[in-house]
């Protein structure tokens, strides 16, 4: 019986999930003259101004810096590409401050139109997961990214956010990450429409959630995503 109990709870564990912790913190805004940043409060402001330094003299720079948890001394900075084509807009950077200075470690491709990535960073189970809303005059949506050693992986797109009278706006701050089967589940606690910046898109009661499959994130239970706005 003990075996056959211990095995079940293995399962139902396996079924449930592990959930990964939101670890990034408010942001706090720093402008000093035509120089404008935000960083991850708690991030000790002098490194934040290295980092806001070092990109600065990368070209223009308006960047959003949050904390890597578990690994001191690496940040994730979202910030202009400066570049044209598949790299245009802003992209997310990963960046190591050393004593001899910043340097960087990997970066990802650009957002296109998009002039707003705002980075959320979920970590547990081994997964450091990064939830980036694309911003234009509203939201776009989220992509969604890992963390894994030095590289940034992006893992997929979901093309969703918060209705508002002007345009859909960032989903992040009702969002969970969980990790089932080694695949992510992610979570919003709050009704969502379904394909943002299209006129009469559906819109998903909450909880939403989109689980990752076969290199894209599905809609669970769609059916729910029927009400026109």
């Amino acid at each position: 019986m003990l075996p056959a109990l211990a095995a079940a709870l293995l399962v139902a564990a396996a079924a449930a999930g592990v959930p990964l912790a939101r670890a990034t913190r408010d942001m706090v805004e720093v402008t000093n003259g035509e120089e404008t940043y935000r960083y991850e409060r708690g991030l000790a402001p002098d490194d934040a101004g290295a980092i806001a330094a070092y990109l600065r003299h990368l070209g223009e720079s308006r960047p959003e810096i949050v904390r890597v948890p578990g690994r001191t001394g690496t940040f994730l900075a979202a910030d202009f590409c400066g570049a044209t084509g598949e790299s245009l807009g802003r992209c997310l950077l990963l960046l190591q401050a050393q004593p001899a200075g910043v340097r960087e470690l990997s970066r990802t491709r650009g957002a296109g139109e998009a002039y707003g990535l705002r980075p959320v960073v979920f970590a547990g189970g081994g997964r450091i997961v990064v939830l980036a809303e694309l911003a234009t005059e509203y939201s776009r949506g989220v992509r969604v990214y890992e963390i894994a050693g030095a590289p940034i992986r992006e893992l997929g797109t979901i093309d969703a956010g918060v209705p508002g009278e002007l345009g859909e706006t960032d989903p992040t701050p009702f969002a969970s990450v969980r990790l089932e089967r080694g695949e992510l589940a992610v979570r919003f606690d709050r009704d969502l429409v379904i394909g943002t910046g299209k006129q009469g898109a559906p819109v998903a009661r909450k909880p939403v959630v989109f689980r990752q499959r076969d290199g894209e994130f599905v809609l669970d239970a769609p059916e729910k995503a029927r009400r026109g706005r």
